[in-house]
Protein backbone atom coordinates (compact mmCIF):
# COMPACT_ATOMS: atom_id res chain seq x y z
CA UNK A 1 0.00 0.00 0.00
CA UNK A 2 1.30 3.57 -1.04
CA UNK A 3 1.33 5.96 1.62
CA UNK A 4 0.74 9.56 0.69
CA UNK A 5 1.24 11.37 3.42
CA UNK A 6 2.99 11.12 7.01
CA UNK A 7 0.90 14.22 8.18
CA UNK A 8 -1.08 12.02 11.07
CA UNK A 9 2.47 10.07 12.22
CA UNK A 10 5.77 12.09 12.09
CA UNK A 11 7.85 8.70 12.57
CA UNK A 12 6.47 6.75 9.39
CA UNK A 13 9.40 4.70 7.88
CA UNK A 14 9.99 5.95 4.17
CA UNK A 15 12.39 4.95 1.24
CA UNK A 16 14.25 6.94 -1.26
CA UNK A 17 15.01 5.25 -4.32
CA UNK A 18 18.02 7.44 -5.54
CA UNK A 19 18.82 6.90 -8.91
CA UNK A 20 22.29 9.12 -8.99
CA UNK A 21 22.84 12.30 -10.09
CA UNK A 22 19.14 13.23 -9.82
CA UNK A 23 20.24 15.38 -6.73
CA UNK A 24 19.33 13.13 -4.16
CA UNK A 25 22.57 13.94 -1.77
CA UNK A 26 21.29 16.97 -1.07
CA UNK A 27 17.73 15.92 0.24
CA UNK A 28 19.37 12.58 2.59
CA UNK A 29 20.72 15.14 4.47
CA UNK A 30 18.28 16.61 6.26
CA UNK A 31 15.90 13.52 6.31
CA UNK A 32 18.78 11.26 7.63
CA UNK A 33 19.47 14.14 10.88
CA UNK A 34 15.84 13.77 11.25
CA UNK A 35 15.54 10.15 11.79
CA UNK A 36 19.14 9.91 13.54
CA UNK A 37 21.79 7.81 11.59
CA UNK A 38 20.96 4.34 13.79
CA UNK A 39 17.51 4.89 12.42
CA UNK A 40 18.69 5.08 8.81
CA UNK A 41 20.77 3.56 5.95
CA UNK A 42 21.99 5.24 2.95
CA UNK A 43 23.63 2.76 0.36
CA UNK A 44 24.03 0.22 2.79
CA UNK A 45 26.04 1.83 4.77
CA UNK A 46 25.49 -0.64 8.13
CA UNK A 47 26.29 -3.45 5.93
CA UNK A 48 29.69 -2.31 5.14
CA UNK A 49 31.34 -5.05 7.15
CA UNK A 50 30.09 -7.17 3.84
CA UNK A 51 31.82 -6.93 0.94
CA UNK A 52 29.39 -5.87 -1.68
CA UNK A 53 29.73 -9.03 -4.21
CA UNK A 54 28.56 -10.76 -0.96
CA UNK A 55 25.13 -8.13 -0.25
CA UNK A 56 24.57 -8.22 -3.69
CA UNK A 57 24.24 -12.00 -4.08
CA UNK A 58 23.25 -12.94 -0.39
CA UNK A 59 21.40 -9.96 1.14
CA UNK A 60 17.67 -11.71 0.80
CA UNK A 61 18.99 -14.75 1.75
CA UNK A 62 20.70 -13.40 5.00
CA UNK A 63 17.12 -13.35 7.19
CA UNK A 64 18.97 -10.76 9.64
CA UNK A 65 19.98 -8.48 7.37
CA UNK A 66 16.76 -8.28 5.69
CA UNK A 67 15.15 -7.76 9.44
CA UNK A 68 17.30 -5.09 10.31
CA UNK A 69 16.77 -3.49 7.26
CA UNK A 70 13.16 -3.60 7.46
CA UNK A 71 13.10 -2.19 10.97
CA UNK A 72 15.20 1.29 9.56
CA UNK A 73 12.85 4.24 9.86
CA UNK A 74 14.82 5.69 6.43
CA UNK A 75 16.37 3.79 3.75
CA UNK A 76 17.94 5.00 0.89
CA UNK A 77 20.50 4.16 -2.50
CA UNK A 78 21.44 3.36 -5.82
CA UNK A 79 19.21 0.24 -5.77
CA UNK A 80 16.51 -0.91 -8.21
CA UNK A 81 12.56 -1.39 -7.57
CA UNK A 82 12.80 -4.96 -7.62
CA UNK A 83 14.96 -4.21 -4.16
CA UNK A 84 12.76 -1.71 -2.93
CA UNK A 85 9.66 -3.11 -3.42
CA UNK A 86 10.40 -5.79 -0.52
CA UNK A 87 10.18 -2.97 1.88
CA UNK A 88 7.61 -0.46 0.68
CA UNK A 89 4.72 -1.70 2.49
CA UNK A 90 3.66 1.17 4.66
CA UNK A 91 6.32 3.50 3.95
CA UNK A 92 6.22 6.86 2.20
CA UNK A 93 8.46 6.01 -0.64
CA UNK A 94 10.00 8.48 -3.74
CA UNK A 95 12.54 9.15 -6.28
CA UNK A 96 13.18 11.47 -8.49
CA UNK A 97 13.95 11.94 -12.07
CA UNK A 98 16.13 13.76 -14.69
CA UNK A 99 16.73 15.28 -18.29
CA UNK A 100 18.34 12.19 -19.81
CA UNK A 101 20.87 14.44 -21.29
CA UNK A 102 21.35 15.77 -18.51
CA UNK A 103 22.04 12.99 -16.16
CA UNK A 104 24.60 11.34 -18.41
CA UNK A 105 26.94 14.16 -18.94
CA UNK A 106 26.35 15.37 -15.14
CA UNK A 107 27.57 11.24 -14.65
CA UNK A 108 30.66 11.64 -16.90
CA UNK A 109 32.08 15.14 -15.59
CA UNK A 110 30.99 13.85 -11.81
CA UNK A 111 32.93 10.71 -12.69
CA UNK A 112 35.93 12.41 -13.90
CA UNK A 113 36.36 14.59 -11.10
CA UNK A 114 36.77 11.42 -8.33
CA UNK A 115 39.75 9.88 -7.12
CA UNK A 116 40.41 7.30 -10.18
CA UNK A 117 40.59 4.38 -8.08
CA UNK A 118 37.74 4.52 -6.03
CA UNK A 119 35.37 3.19 -8.23
CA UNK A 120 36.26 1.55 -12.13
CA UNK A 121 33.72 4.44 -13.50
CA UNK A 122 35.95 7.13 -12.45
CA UNK A 123 38.91 5.30 -13.64
CA UNK A 124 37.16 4.92 -16.89
CA UNK A 125 36.15 8.76 -17.34
CA UNK A 126 39.61 10.09 -16.33
CA UNK A 127 41.47 7.79 -18.92
CA UNK A 128 38.40 8.40 -21.78
CA UNK A 129 37.01 11.05 -23.76
CA UNK A 130 33.22 11.94 -23.39
CA UNK A 131 32.64 9.72 -26.60
CA UNK A 132 34.68 6.70 -25.79
CA UNK A 133 32.96 6.83 -21.92
CA UNK A 134 29.39 6.78 -23.46
CA UNK A 135 30.48 3.66 -26.36
CA UNK A 136 31.01 1.98 -22.87
CA UNK A 137 27.31 1.73 -22.07
CA UNK A 138 26.76 0.08 -24.99
CA UNK A 139 29.87 -2.28 -25.11
CA UNK A 140 30.11 -3.00 -21.22
CA UNK A 141 27.75 -4.06 -19.19
CA UNK A 142 28.91 -2.98 -15.69
CA UNK A 143 28.53 0.48 -17.25
CA UNK A 144 25.57 -0.17 -19.32
CA UNK A 145 23.51 -0.54 -16.28
CA UNK A 146 25.01 2.83 -15.90
CA UNK A 147 23.87 4.58 -18.47
CA UNK A 148 22.05 3.13 -21.05
CA UNK A 149 18.45 4.31 -20.04
CA UNK A 150 19.40 3.93 -16.31
CA UNK A 151 16.06 5.92 -14.83
CA UNK A 152 14.34 3.06 -16.85
CA UNK A 153 16.49 0.20 -15.82
CA UNK A 154 16.34 1.56 -11.96
CA UNK A 155 12.20 1.79 -12.14
CA UNK A 156 11.47 -1.46 -14.37
CA UNK A 157 13.74 -3.84 -12.50
CA UNK A 158 17.28 -2.15 -11.19
CA UNK A 159 20.36 -3.65 -9.43
CA UNK A 160 20.47 -5.22 -6.26
CA UNK A 161 17.43 -7.04 -7.34
CA UNK A 162 15.51 -9.76 -5.53
CA UNK A 163 16.11 -12.50 -8.57
CA UNK A 164 18.75 -10.68 -10.46
CA UNK A 165 18.18 -10.37 -13.99
CA UNK A 166 20.87 -9.04 -16.38
CA UNK A 167 19.38 -5.80 -18.03
CA UNK A 168 19.98 -7.41 -21.58
CA UNK A 169 16.87 -10.30 -21.12
CA UNK A 170 14.13 -7.30 -20.75
CA UNK A 171 12.85 -5.76 -24.19
CA UNK A 172 12.95 -2.32 -24.46
CA UNK A 173 9.09 -2.05 -24.79
CA UNK A 174 9.35 -4.55 -21.50
CA UNK A 175 11.71 -2.31 -19.68
CA UNK A 176 9.42 0.98 -20.46
CA UNK A 177 6.00 -0.80 -19.70
CA UNK A 178 7.56 -2.25 -16.23
CA UNK A 179 8.67 1.43 -15.60
CA UNK A 180 5.44 3.22 -15.90
CA UNK A 181 3.66 0.89 -14.12
CA UNK A 182 6.15 0.63 -11.17
CA UNK A 183 5.11 4.86 -10.89
CA UNK A 184 1.97 4.21 -8.99
CA UNK A 185 3.82 2.43 -6.79
CA UNK A 186 5.56 5.90 -5.09
CA UNK A 187 4.08 8.52 -2.98
CA UNK A 188 5.69 11.12 -5.13
CA UNK A 189 7.97 11.71 -8.29
CA UNK A 190 10.01 13.95 -8.17
CA UNK A 191 12.20 16.20 -10.72
CA UNK A 192 15.62 17.56 -10.65
CA UNK A 193 14.30 20.35 -12.24
CA UNK A 194 11.61 21.39 -9.69
CA UNK A 195 13.38 19.75 -7.19
CA UNK A 196 12.66 23.00 -4.45
CA UNK A 197 9.37 22.73 -4.47
CA UNK A 198 9.49 18.51 -4.61
CA UNK A 199 11.91 18.53 -1.46
CA UNK A 200 9.44 20.53 0.40
CA UNK A 201 6.33 18.69 -0.71
CA UNK A 202 8.36 15.31 0.51
CA UNK A 203 9.47 16.95 3.93
CA UNK A 204 6.52 17.89 4.79
CA UNK A 205 4.71 14.85 4.17
CA UNK A 206 7.54 13.28 6.16
CA UNK A 207 6.68 15.87 9.09
CA UNK A 208 10.21 17.46 8.84
CA UNK A 209 10.68 20.86 8.88
CA UNK A 210 11.64 22.92 5.47
CA UNK A 211 15.56 24.26 5.69
CA UNK A 212 15.69 28.23 5.49
CA UNK A 213 17.98 28.21 2.73
CA UNK A 214 17.93 26.41 -0.41
CA UNK A 215 19.32 23.34 -0.96
CA UNK A 216 22.75 22.65 -2.74
CA UNK A 217 22.70 20.70 -5.60
CA UNK A 218 25.45 18.41 -6.36
CA UNK A 219 26.38 20.47 -9.30
CA UNK A 220 30.14 20.14 -11.60
CA UNK A 221 30.59 23.08 -11.88
CA UNK A 222 32.02 24.07 -16.16
CA UNK A 223 31.06 21.25 -17.67
CA UNK A 224 29.60 21.36 -20.98
CA UNK A 225 25.66 21.46 -21.89
CA UNK A 226 24.17 20.26 -24.80
CA UNK A 227 24.56 23.20 -26.92
CA UNK A 228 28.37 22.74 -26.34
CA UNK A 229 28.76 18.83 -28.08
CA UNK A 230 29.33 17.86 -31.90
CA UNK A 231 26.80 16.25 -33.59
CA UNK A 232 28.60 12.36 -33.19
CA UNK A 233 28.17 13.04 -29.36
CA UNK A 234 24.22 14.15 -29.31
CA UNK A 235 24.16 10.96 -31.66
CA UNK A 236 25.46 8.80 -28.37
CA UNK A 237 23.57 10.75 -26.15
CA UNK A 238 20.33 10.39 -27.69
CA UNK A 239 20.87 6.58 -28.49
CA UNK A 240 21.58 5.82 -24.57
CA UNK A 241 18.27 7.84 -23.23
CA UNK A 242 15.78 7.01 -25.91
CA UNK A 243 13.78 5.09 -23.09
CA UNK A 244 14.73 7.65 -20.56
CA UNK A 245 13.30 10.74 -22.96
CA UNK A 246 10.13 8.95 -22.95
CA UNK A 247 9.70 7.95 -19.35
CA UNK A 248 10.83 11.81 -18.34
CA UNK A 249 8.26 13.39 -20.93
CA UNK A 250 5.46 11.29 -19.65
CA UNK A 251 6.32 11.91 -16.06
CA UNK A 252 6.41 15.54 -17.04
CA UNK A 253 3.32 16.06 -18.49
CA UNK A 254 1.52 14.03 -15.35
CA UNK A 255 2.47 16.68 -13.16
CA UNK A 256 0.11 18.09 -10.57
CA UNK A 257 1.65 21.58 -10.78
CA UNK A 258 2.89 23.62 -13.57
CA UNK A 259 6.57 23.66 -13.98
CA UNK A 260 6.54 24.71 -17.84
CA UNK A 261 8.25 27.92 -17.34
CA UNK A 262 11.43 26.97 -15.34
CA UNK A 263 14.45 27.25 -16.82
CA UNK A 264 15.46 23.49 -16.21
CA UNK A 265 12.13 22.30 -18.42
CA UNK A 266 13.43 25.09 -21.34
CA UNK A 267 16.90 23.33 -20.90
CA UNK A 268 15.01 20.18 -21.63
CA UNK A 269 12.99 20.88 -24.74
CA UNK A 270 15.96 22.74 -26.10
CA UNK A 271 18.37 19.54 -25.62
CA UNK A 272 15.46 17.44 -27.38
CA UNK A 273 15.30 20.39 -30.66
CA UNK A 274 19.33 20.15 -31.04
CA UNK A 275 19.12 16.46 -31.31
CA UNK A 276 16.66 16.31 -33.73
CA UNK A 277 18.22 18.86 -35.24
CA UNK A 278 21.52 16.83 -35.45
CA UNK A 279 19.53 13.59 -36.41
CA UNK A 280 16.20 13.43 -37.44
CA UNK A 281 14.46 10.67 -35.84
CA UNK A 282 16.65 9.75 -33.57
CA UNK A 283 14.59 10.01 -30.63
CA UNK A 284 11.41 8.08 -30.57
CA UNK A 285 9.27 11.94 -30.48
CA UNK A 286 9.38 15.42 -29.82
CA UNK A 287 9.31 16.06 -26.31
CA UNK A 288 6.05 17.69 -24.91
CA UNK A 289 5.29 20.24 -22.15
CA UNK A 290 2.74 19.51 -19.70
CA UNK A 291 -0.34 20.68 -20.70
CA UNK A 292 -2.42 22.43 -18.20
CA UNK A 293 -4.87 24.22 -20.32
Amino acid sequence: MRVDSASNSPSVPAIFMHIQKTAGTALIAPIRAYYGYDNSSSHADHFYDLDELTLVNKFFQNKEMVARYKNMGFISGHFGFDFYRRFMEGRYSFTFLRDPIERILSYYYFCKGREADEYFEYGLAQRLSLDDFLLQGFENPAMRIRIWNNQTWALAYGNWAHTPRPQTSFSPEELLDLALEHLDNFSHIGLLESFQTDRNIILSALGIPLPADNAHINATPGRPGVADLPPATLKLLADLTKLDQRLYDIVLRKRAYSIKNTDYAKVHAQNIVLQNAAFPGSLPRQAKQPDHS
